[in-house]
């Protein structure tokens, strides 16, 4: 099977930043650029954050970028350094499921048509602390907009104890450090890479059950994602992401205009 992996840019990576929606900075460049990109392959979409990176890296463009977008199709996003399976591949390819491979770390997660998915990226040159500090502030605002919209939910402090595989493994099946909980289940995933003087943090929110031949994959190759997607019923992901949009625009640092003045 081949493992679509993230390309060094995406095809064109300009055509995103005229849709900023944060204007706190009218002299130039808003400090807080959100993009809505729909639902579109998965590995268009590693294309896409791999290339916004690579920008913010060069210390282009705004000092924070706020994406969104779902799935057109069934994917298994594995980490960039996860070794594949060998019997991965028949079953992705029976449950006519896509397999990419993610520019940040962490383990493999299936995403369903419907699911979120939010990527936060930020600007160089990073501060001490700042990678982590980036992927703590989303993980953040994701439990926040989730708990006002009535799932109450937290960002782990902490790496808790796997359950039944390794950290190198299922995504869902431990809760790392700025990943969201709903009690004792994990319903958002996140992952992050340093890009050069840039962060990348991605995160995934499932929220649609898997159903047919999608389910029996689901059963062996991510088994509690079902767990997160019960506590997570119900909720919308348009109004999931204009919430997830408020609470970033809140959290972010005091500086942000003032190093895009700079």
């Amino acid at each position: 099977m081949h493992v679509t992996p993230p390309s060094r840019l995406a095809r064109n990576p300009d055509r995103w930043f005229p849709r900023g929606m944060n204007t706190r900075d009218p002299g130039g460049v808003p400090p807080l650029v959100v993009l809505d990109a729909g639902a579109e392959p998965g590995a268009l979409a590693m294309d896409r954050e791999v290339g916004l990176a690579e920008r913010a890296r060069a210390g282009d463009g705004p000092r924070w970028i706020l994406r969104f977008h779902g799935w057109a199709v069934p994917t298994l996003s594995l980490g960039k350094t996860q070794h594949v399976p060998r019997a991965l591949p028949g079953d992705a390819r029976g449950a006519g499921v896509s397999v990419v491979r993610r520019p940040t770390g962490g383990g493999w997660l299936l995403h369903v048509p419907g699911d979120l998915a939010v990527t936060l990226v930020a600007r160089g040159p990073l501060r001490a602390g700042e990678l982590r500090g980036t992927a703590r502030l989303l993980g953040e605002a994701i439990a926040a907009a989730l708990d006002r919209l009535g799932l109450a939910a937290r960002a782990a402090a902490a790496a808790a104890s796997p359950r039944g595989a390794g950290r190198a493994e299922v995504c869902f099946q431990r809760v790392d450090r700025e990943e969201v909980s709903a009690g004792s289940t994990k319903v958002a995933g996140v992952a992050l890479a340093r890009v050069g003087r840039a962060a990348l943090v991605q995160a995934a929110i499932p929220l649609v059950p898997a159903a047919g031949k999608l389910a029996g994959f689901e059963a062996r190759w991510d088994p509690r994602r079902r767990e997160a997607v019960i506590r997570t019923a119900g909720i919308d992901a348009d109004l999931l992401a204009e919430t997830i949009e408020v609470r970033v625009a809140e959290m972010l640092p005091a500086e942000a205009g003032e190093r895009e003045a700079g």
